[in-house]
């Protein structure tokens, strides 16, 4: 950890099991971190404590989680990971020695509106990638990247990730009003619903952070933390090149990738995501996998109908070549160019259904024509009979968005059991069974 605090020579030696205090580093709103000395092997680390205001049962989750997070992060040993020493409890603190280092946090820089060289960016990014895909290779989640969270040495041509884990820690300090203000503008959307996370939450987080650095903002913002929660679960941020001219369009590709709202949108793993940085080294031409498209807007949804639509009527023309009823080419093609075609269902509606249903078996008279024509409508009236129920699915599915964002503000506050954020998570799953239960009679 970077040293920025006074020594405390002056006062009398303060220890903390056999470390030795020499210097306050920081404080944050989980405890303080010091410089200090271990005599036993004669080295100096960083000791973060974690102060604790527990009940007894508290006290045993804590202890439970604390160790057994410490225990995974302690085993990582990467260049870009900070190296944990040891871990105790004393006199209602707990505390982790780890790897001291002579640095900056990146949020420094950030604060200090310290604007980064792009290929600067890259190198950073591309570091913090390849220590995260080697925790996940090893089974740990960090669940809290974030700028305060990453230091820079040596101007940043060498990046350490540290708190592995200690975001999963109960302690008081992180119920407490205004405990979390520092880190939900980096949370994932499903760390935002209370739901079970992967990898790919770092992933989105270290795309957080990328957005920061590139444009000097979050791309999550808000007055209160309802706010902020919202954005990250609703909100499409412009993509960075948008916000700062200076940043090559190849970048976009990649933050807006691993800002998809649903993890399957992302990069699978931070080592995907370590490749796509790494071509970007001097920030050369590159080729990027495709992103997952944003959510449509009617004109891009609009766009992207008629392009469909003329493929497939290219297909349709094609097929007058092999002798294949020029009248149903003649019926889509009327259709597509009716008068009230801004109403009526795009022409890829009736074509997916003529090829999707077989036509009923026709007596030897009927022809080509009427056997093709003749199952769209009935296909279309399904449709339509199905309307309700969509529009009572999507009405469900706001107020269940509402309940989890709720949700996760009691959580900045009270425990899982609380009854406040019990009464929440009966809501959601009410409102889910009944979200279910509407899509089987869709179905």
């Amino acid at each position: 950890m970077p040293e920025t605090g006074a020594r405390l020579a002056d006062m009398p030696q303060l220890k903390l099991g056999r470390y030795e205090i020499a210097a306050e580093i920081g404080r944050g709103a989980m405890g303080t971190v010091y410089k200090a000395h271990d005599p036993l092997i004669e080295r100096t680390v960083a000791l973060k404590t974690i102060r604790l205001d527990l009940s007894h049962q508290a006290h045993q989750v804590f202890e439970e989680r604390f160790y057994r997070e410490a225990k995974s992060a302690g085993r990582l040993n990467h260049p870009n990971i900070v190296t944990i020493y040891d871990v105790g409890e004393t006199d209602g603190s707990a505390y982790i020695a780890m790897e001291y280092l002579q640095g900056e946090s990146l949020d420094t820089l950030l604060d200090n509106h310290i604007r980064l060289p792009i290929e600067r960016i890259a190198h950073i990014t591309l570091q913090i990638a390849n220590g995260l895909a080697y925790a996940h290779q090893h089974g740990v989640i960090h669940r809290d990247v974030k700028p305060a969270n990453i230091i820079l040495m040596r101007r940043g041509r060498v990046v350490k990730i540290t708190d592995f884990g200690i975001a999963q820690i109960p302690t008081s300090a992180q119920t407490g009003d205004g405990a979390l203000l520092g880190s939900p503008r980096y949370m994932s959307p499903e760390q935002v619903q209370g739901r079970i996370v992967d990898g790919r939450s770092d992933v989105f987080s270290l795309g957080v952070v990328l957005y920061e650095m590139l444009t000097g903002r979050t791309p999550f913002t808000g007055d209160d933390l309802s706010t902020i929660l919202y954005n990250i679960m609703n909100f499409e941020p412009a993509p960075p090149s948008s916000v700062n001219q200076d940043v090559p369009h190849a970048f976009d590709r990649i933050v807006m990738r691993a800002l998809s709202k649903q993890p399957a949108g992302r990069y699978p793993t931070a080592r995907d995501m370590a490749t796509d940085l790494r071509a970007l080294r001097g920030v050369t031409p590159m080729v990027v996998q495709p992103v997952n498209p944003a959510p449509d807007t009617p004109a891009t949804l609009l766009a992207r109908t008629r392009q469909t639509d003329k493929a497939m009527l290219r297909t349709l023309l094609s097929m007058i070549s092999l002798g294949i009823a020029t009248v149903a080419v003649l019926a889509m093609i009327a259709l597509l160019v009716s008068s009230d075609a801004s109403h009526a269902p795009p022409v890829t509606h009736y074509i997916r259904a003529i090829i999707a249903v077989p036509a009923p078996i026709a007596s030897p008279s009927q022809s080509a024509a009427q056997k093709f024509i003749s199952v769209p409508a009935d296909r279309v009236q399904t449709v339509k009979n199905n309307q309700p129920n969509r529009i009572a699915i999507a009405a469900l599915d706001k107020k269940i968005q509402a309940l989890k964002i709720k949700r996760a503000e009691l959580l900045a506050k009270f425990t899982e059991l609380h009854p406040d954020v019990v009464i929440a998570t009966l809501q959601i799953k009410r409102l889910e069974k009944e979200k279910r239960k509407l899509a089987r009679e869709k179905g």
